[in-house]
């Protein structure tokens, strides 16, 4: 594994998902010669299960969905892409591929099957149009009820409502789209950068990164002070 960014619990299919990129923090070696790959692992024991590299050009797989039908999708930051992992596959496919989605970090599906994502380098959430037979059809970029900033995190609750981690904004919400629209509800603000959130029952799970402290040279050598997860329920 190279640096770990987005992972994803799969209990239906015993599953640990995570993303290794080849994208190492200042001062550490870096990752020549290797590729970005999506990893699964024994939910369980942790017993490795399988990789699957990113095609080139050099690229950073942030974060994973899975289908109703098992099929995984991850994003692919810098080149603007997602690819999908069909059930018992053995190599990734290129699902889609835009300049709109350069910049693509958060991952998730609504109840209903309809495929998002967040755009972090410009605070955007977007909705993936599919056809009938699921195929990439273009992209709509919703309306916010307000801006986001730096959107990373992305993950459904249920329905048409998500939770999403804003790491330059500090904040974790609660999304709701209709149509083309997104209300945003701010359920935790003044976070450290975070990175990720997760719903356990109907209480958000929200971690900090403090990146500042890896990529800030003003922190440099400064302690961060410590990490924590915040438990962050949720409205009915």
């Amino acid at each position: 594994m190279l640096s770990i960014l987005g992972v994803l619990a799969d209990e239906r299919a015993k599953t640990l998902w995570l993303c290794s990129a080849a994208m190492p923090v200042p001062g550490a070696a870096p990752a020549a010669g290797k590729a970005s790959s999506l990893m699964t692992f024994d939910l369980s024991s942790g017993k490795p299960k399988g990789a699957y590299p990113f095609p080139p050009p050099a690229s950073a797989c942030n974060d994973i969905a899975i289908d109703s039908d098992g099929t995984a999708y991850a994003t692919d930051t810098p080149n603007g892409r997602i690819f999908k992992l069909v059930k018992g596959a053995k190599a990734l496919e290129l699902y889609a591929q835009d300049d709109k989605l350069k910049g693509i970090d958060g991952i998730a599906f609504g109840g209903d099957g309809t495929l998002y994502v967040n755009i972090v380098s410009r605070g955007a959430l977007v909705r993936v149009d599919r056809k009938t037979d699921k195929s990439f059809a273009g992209l709509t970029e919703l309306t916010l009820s307000e801006p986001v900033k730096g959107p990373d995190g992305f993950r459904p609750i249920a329905g048409n409502r998500f939770l999403l981690a804003e790491g330059t904004g500090g904040r974790i919400d609660e999304v709701t789209i209709d149509g083309d629209t997104a209300q945003i509800k701010v359920l935790r603000e003044g976070m450290s950068s975070p990175p990720g959130v997760t719903l356990v029952g109907t209480t958000a799970f929200a971690v900090e990164g403090k990146i500042g402290y890896l990529m800030d040279p003003k922190l440099k050598g400064q302690d961060p002070g410590v990490f924590k997860a915040s438990a962050i329920p949720l409205s009915q």
